[in-house]
């Protein structure tokens, strides 16, 4: 909590400086100067929550350095900087391919029509980000049967909520992005529909490669980004000549779909020791959400893709969105999550959620 308190601190005050940096006609060092602030803000106070909750060892407690510690150590942060050049590979080489074979302008629109995309990946992997610390307690008291029913609520909740999120971005991501620009800058909305697509596997992906991290026993996964990564970087490359985005994303979906996403999947399956059937269980709620959502995004789409692009967007926004968040609460959540959450609720809001999903 400290540490997620600050960061919203200094994330406003970067924010803060950035902007006084523009107006002091700075330029691009604006930029450097709010980034440099949230990171000391952020250093800060990790050092003083460490040091006011007495999360240091005391004088004479650090213990004595052991080589055996120290090699796996070593090796498991081999592993994950593996891992972080592979996805560097698969999330940011885009924009570097695009300019390369369309040139600055393309490059620019993907920039501008995947703004929301990003907000929705920093918002729902967040929950598998935040939970890694306690699966990983769970994993070192050998809580199997919690730590089990905690993957799955994990993949279960975020699994729905990117589906949610997908489908309200794959509809109103074109007026979002006509509004924003003044209609300066578009893209096919087969795009926004791919990119929906995508971000549900990789959400379901990042849990699963996220429980073989916990694990701490990477084993091939400190490989399977870069094999995806450079799977991806040149299938673009001989298909250059093409020249289409869509494309691009077509190859991004294909890549996850075929390396990262399975092996994840096989990686759950093979350390609970269950079978595939098992563990598509998992997703019924997902699919109960899907195809509730679905339909009607589609109907919405088409019945107010003429209008003008602030109504469309006003209008998709709230109709899609009310209908989403309702089959959300009834479908997209397991039973026992659901509960679990309104729980935690004060009675007031439980009272009325009740009400709300028995209708």
């Amino acid at each position: 909590d400290v540490n997620n308190y600050g960061g919203a601190v200094f994330l406003l005050l970067s924010l803060a400086a950035m902007w006084g940096g523009f107006a002091a006609k700075l330029g691009i060092y604006s930029y450097l100067i709010g980034q440099t602030l949230l990171t000391l803000g952020t250093l800060a106070v990790n050092v003083i929550g460490s040091l006011r909750l007495g999360l240091l060892p005391g004088l004479g407690e650090w213990g004595e350095i052991s080589k055996k510690q120290f090699r796996e150590l070593f090796a498991f942060g081999q592993g994950i900087f593996l891992i972080s050049i592979g996805t560097q590979f698969i999330n940011t080489s885009q924009t570097i391919l695009l300019t390369r074979m369309l040139g600055l302008d393309a490059a620019a629109t993907w920039t501008v029509c995947t703004r929301a995309y990003i907000m929705l990946t920093m918002v729902v992997w967040r929950i598998v980000d935040y939970s890694a610390p306690a699966l990983s307690e769970m994993v070192v008291r050998k809580e199997h049967d919690k730590l089990l029913q905690r993957l799955r609520d994990i993949t279960v909740l975020t699994a729905s909520l990117s589906v949610a999120g997908g489908t309200i971005f794959a509809v109103a991501n074109e007026p979002f992005v006509w509004v924003w620009t003044a209609g300066k800058i578009n893209w096919p909305p087969i795009n926004d529909v791919l990119l929906a697509l995508w971000f549900f596997v990789c959400s379901v992906m990042r849990v699963h490669t996220g429980m073989v991290g916990v694990t701490k026993d990477l084993r091939f996964l400190r490989f399977i980004y870069l094999i995806e990564g450079s799977v991806f970087i040149g299938l673009n490359l001989l298909a250059h000549r093409i020249e289409s985005m869509t494309l691009m994303l077509i190859f991004s979906l294909a890549s996850t779909l075929i390396f990262s996403l399975p092996y994840g999947l096989w990686r759950t399956r093979k350390y609970f020791g269950m079978n595939w059937s098992e563990l598509a269980g998992w997703f019924l709620p997902t699919w109960r959400l899907a195809w509730r959502l679905v339909p009607l995004a589609v109907m919405v789409w088409w019945l107010t893709r003429g209008l003008p692009d602030f109504p469309r967007l006003a209008l998709e926004t709230v109709v899609l969105g009310a209908w989403t968040a309702w089959m959300f609460l009834r479908f997209g959540l397991s039973k026992t999550l659901r509960t679990e959450i309104a729980g935690k609720l004060p009675m007031r809001i439980q009272r009325v959620l009740a009400r709300f999903m028995t209708i």
